[in-house]
């Protein structure tokens, strides 16, 4: 009998959820959402100091549900870096470690070698490695972008490239002017939770109109694996030991972003 209860009250609480859903999707009140969105944000990654693309990104979406709604957003999304900045990585002193015990005893060709040496030679200067590039791809969902801080989630898959200096004289550098090698991360995963914090109040506050809606804060998570990292195309276990990998880059990482939202 307690049981026939609980369930015929969990199936009214459901139904009237629903109902309240369906209420917001049907009010004119609330603002309207656009087919598409642009936004820029800017990613900060305090957690790991290792190869990270962090920095400033624009980022697009398109809104697939606008087709039959006008209040959630639902859709692809782009999310790309396309200059490198000028910002010198600075390592954590446990990558430097690992990164230079995970010479290999024997390489299988001279320019293996010399890339290995290079790359290790580079993580532990001052200025040999500057900036990034990234690119993502993936789907958006917001569903309720104006109301109760526009809680959104993005889920995306893309890849990372971070420009090394290099001084080998083995192999021909990606730049005329800079002496550059790429260091490449594919099949990044990455998860967003994105908010905006002026969305939970009823009045904007400072007096600044609807800019307030449009900046959001977001809790940032990647997943990287070794196997899918390259140097100037070359996998990176050929260049360094698995177990030196698997110190200095970590699987999971955290971080979160501040950016401007036009959705």
């Amino acid at each position: 009998m307690c049981l026939f209860h609980f369930s015929a009250w969990s199936q009214d609480t459901i139904t009237k959820k629903k109902g309240r859903y369906r209420t917001f999707l049907k009010d004119s009140d609330q603002s309207y959402v656009r087919m598409a969105g642009i936004g820029m944000s800017y990613k900060f990654m305090p957690f790991d100091q290792n190869f990270k693309a962090i920095g400033l990104s624009g980022q697009y979406h398109l809104n697939l549900a606008r087709f039959f709604s006008r209040k959630l957003i639902f859709g692809v999304t782009l999310e790309v870096r396309g200059g490198k900045g000028f910002v010198h990585k600075r390592f954590s002193d446990d990558f430097k470690t690992s990164m230079s015990n995970g010479l290999l005893p024997q390489y299988a060709s001279q320019k293996d070698s010399a890339l290995a040496y290079d790359l290790v030679r580079a993580v532990n200067g001052s200025k040999y490695c500057r900036g990034n590039y990234m690119s993502s791809i993936g789907i958006i969902f917001s569903p309720f972008p104006y109301k109760w801080g526009g809680l959104t989630f993005l889920l995306s898959r893309g890849q990372q490239n971070f420009p090394v200096f290099v001084a080998s004289q083995y192999y021909e550098t990606d730049s005329d002017d800079w002496e550059y090698v790429m260091l490449n991360k594919t099949k990044v995963i990455s998860g967003e939770l994105r908010i905006h914090p002026a969305l939970f109040f009823k009045q904007q506050p400072l007096g600044l109109g609807k800019f307030h809606q449009y900046c959001y804060f977001s809790l940032y998570y990647e997943q990287a694996n070794t196997n899918h990292i390259k140097f100037k195309d070359v996998a990176l276990d050929q260049l360094l030991t698995s177990s030196s990998l698997d110190q200095a880059f970590k699987k999971h990482s955290f971080g979160f972003k501040l950016g401007v939202w036009l959705k």
